[in-house]
Order: C-alpha cells, then structure tokens, then sequence
C-alpha cells in the first residue's frame, strides 16, 4: 500500500507540473477524470450522494491544507462507509481524492506563478517609461524642445491586474529628471516585491508537499484497516 501512496505522490507531482505550464500559456487546467482510468471512474461514480458530498467536502479540507487532524475524523468515517467495495476500488477513490486535490494546489500555485511573471511584465512598463523620460530630456537639451508628459504610478493589484494611473503634468527638466529617480526608486521596488513573491510561493509548495504527506499516511493507516477487515471476511 505504501508503494502505491508513494507512485501516486510522484504523479500527482508530475501533473501538477503539466497544469501550471498549462497555466501559464494561458490553457486550462485539464478535469481530474479525463486522467483515470476506466476502473477508477467506475469506482467513483459506485459512491451514493452523501458518500460523494462527503468526499467533496474533504477534498476542499485538504485543498486548504487544513491539519490532518481535522481531516482524519471525516476521512475514517467515509472509509467505514465503503462497506461492498473491493480494495482496488478503494484505492481508486484514494487516487481521485488525490487528483482533486493536487488540482485545486495546482490552482492555488498558478496565482503565485502569474503574479511573479506580472512583476517582470511592470518592470518592463517601468524601464520603458524610463526610456521615454530620458528621451523626453535629451530631445530638450539637443533641441530645446519642449517637453509635457504624465507622471504615471504603476501597481498590481490584489486581483493580479495591472495599475497604471496617470497623475500630474511635468515640464521641466528638474521635473523630468525628479520623475526618472521616482521611477528607478519604483523599479527597486518592485524587485523587493517580486522576490517576496517567489517566497511566497516557496512556501506554499512546501506546504502543499507537507499536507500532502500528512494526508497519505492517513489514508494509508486508513485504508489498510479496511483492507485487512476485508480479508478477514474472506
């Protein structure tokens, strides 16, 4: 049984790789049961509607990486449940509980992955505002042209959406030269925030792994109880 925990650990880690690559060109996430197999399908669907509720509910437990504790009571009794299932479908419902999981982390991890890719996206805004303020200088000190730009702030917002919002008018070269030291001040910053992200994200995977473990010996400790009880009958 443990080597079947851990071969599906191993794949479920391997798709979970599959999603986000997906997520980040933009494709959406595939749904859990185009990935098991016929017995497996056929396992789950064998649950009654309280069962399949109850599943749902541990599943979205376990989404949130709640302590095993608060898992393992709902966890023991569904499995006392499966009274008339064989072992290999037992563990089919292992692996779809699993499945559904490591898609809903997968998910969880795609916000991390974007907001991290966002921030190499506003840097680029930044340097090219940069650019065009430099421009805006060097065209007044060659040909004394005049210059009226807009000083802009640029953010991402909670939502992971871009802010640029446009704020007063600058003319002058003391304006233009105080505006390009704000947005290299802005620049660094953004730096911080995004290495903060990376972080962020670190540790969620780290979390999600230990959740996941956690959870695996449960089902392990579990379900060998039932697969013994079954042996006994026989």
């Amino acid at each position: 049984m443990k080597r079947k925990i851990i071969s599906s650990l191993v794949f479920f880690s391997l798709l979970a790789g599959v999603f986000l690559n997906a997520a980040r060109s933009q494709a959406q996430a595939p749904d859990p049961s185009v990935y098991m197999t016929p017995d497996q399908q056929a396992a789950v669907e064998k649950l009654k509607p309280n069962q399949s509720g109850t599943l749902k509910r541990m599943s979205m437990l376990m989404s949130r990486c709640r302590p095993v504790k608060n898992v393992k009571r709902t966890w023991n009794s569904f499995v006392r449940s499966l009274k008339g299932f064989e072992e290999k479908e037992i563990q089919a419902i292992f692996q779809s509980v699993l499945m559904q999981v490591s898609m809903e982390h997968n998910s969880h991890l795609q916000e991390y992955s974007m907001k991290v890719a966002n921030y190499d996206t506003l840097k680029n805004q930044i340097r090219d505002e940069i650019k065009l303020v430099r421009d805006a200088v060097n065209r007044m000190d060659v040909h004394d042209e005049p210059a009226d730009l807009r000083k802009k702030t640029f953010k991402i917002s909670r939502g992971n959406d871009f802010l640029v919002k446009e704020s007063k008018t600058i003319t002058t070269r003391e304006q233009l030269n105080e505006y390009v030291k704000e947005l290299q001040d802005r620049l660094k910053e953004v730096d911080t925030e995004q290495e903060q992200a990376k972080v962020e994200m670190q540790e969620k995977v780290q979390e999600q792994q230990t959740a996941m473990e956690s959870y695996s010996n449960l089902f392990s400790l579990s379900t060998d109880g039932v697969h013994n009880r079954i042996r006994g009958v026989r």
